[in-house]
């Protein structure tokens, strides 16, 4: 009598190509896949965030639509990939539902429920909290507090420019004025500068120029820290060669306001005021 041997199932051979490309899946190179997977989507997430909050400071000119639209790429590329990883857990989580006779399964399963809700309850309530907080800090920057406020600093910044410019219109005539009386100077024009210089300390001007009627620079009496000469344009001396309001002309970047006066006691000559302002005031006016 023979023994016959017991009919055993046949077993797929991994390296044989009958196995399913999940099954190939289903083991250690599952997990390294997936541990891949998962450092690209953090790294992309990392590049998203750095693209949206920290580049727009560092970039200039018209590099801010080509920034976004990689941003946009980049956000859409870890989108497809988190969606890839969430369809690669579904699957399983669905193989451990359908097996959920077999032994282990039902423990399997919970394990896998219970680390769901761990991750997902923690970033829901951080969700909900900030959007919250985000929610009353975007309507408490428009509400009508702030507003009144936003306003008013403008209104009082302009009220600001408006003295300012009216100090200098009085100060151009009293110059001019104490000017005139020392135009026996004018042809030493080292003492004629250092008599400008003290006139400028008196009044608070760190910059004074004489210009002729074609902007150059006859005379001038410039301070440490003076901001940098920006020449009238041409209108303006024709406008102060008639007389009138001394014209006057709010620049930025430094914030200033330039005015000037005609000076008949030396011929075709105009007096040149700079008065510095605080930085970016102009622009809350």
């Amino acid at each position: 009598m023979t023994d016959t041997p017991p009919v055993s199932a046949a077993l797929p051979d991994p390296a044989s190509g009958d196995e399913p490309f999940w099954g190939r899946l289903d083991g250690d190179r599952a997990r390294s896949i997936f541990g891949v997977a998962y450092v690209v989507a953090v790294v992309a997430t990392a590049a998203a965030v750095w693209l949206t909050v920290i580049a727009p400071g560092a970039r200039a000119g018209g590099a801010g639509g080509s920034t976004g639209q990689i941003a946009l790429v980049v956000l859409v590329a870890n989108l497809a990939l988190i969606a890839g990883l969430a369809f690669v857990i579904g699957r399983r989580v669905l193989a451990l539902a359908r097996g959920a006779h077999e032994a282990g399964s039902r423990l399997h399963l919970r394990f896998v429920a219970l680390f769901s809700m761990v991750a997902v309850i923690p970033a829901v309530l951080i969700a909900l909290v900030f959007g919250v907080l985000v929610n009353r800090g975007v309507d408490q920057w428009f509400s009508d507090n702030v507003q009144a406020s936003v306003e008013n600093g403008a209104v009082v910044g302009r009220a600001y420019i408006e003295d300012v410019s009216r100090s200098m219109d009085s100060d151009l005539m009293i110059i001019s004025d104490q000017l005139s009386s020392a135009r026996g100077l004018f042809g030493d024009r080292i003492r004629f500068n250092d008599a400008l210089a003290q006139v400028g300390d008196i009044f608070g001007y760190p910059a004074i120029y004489i210009l002729n009627g074609e902007g150059e620079i006859l005379a001038r009496a410039e301070q440490p820290g003076a901001p940098p000469l920006l020449l009238p344009p041409r209108a303006y001396l024709e406008d102060a060669a008639q007389g009138g309001k001394p014209p006057t002309d709010v620049t930025q970047h430094p914030d200033t306001v330039r005015s000037l006066i005609a000076l008949p006691a030396y011929g075709d000559a105009y007096l040149y005021l700079v008065r510095p302002l605080q930085d970016g005031l102009i622009t809350r006016g």
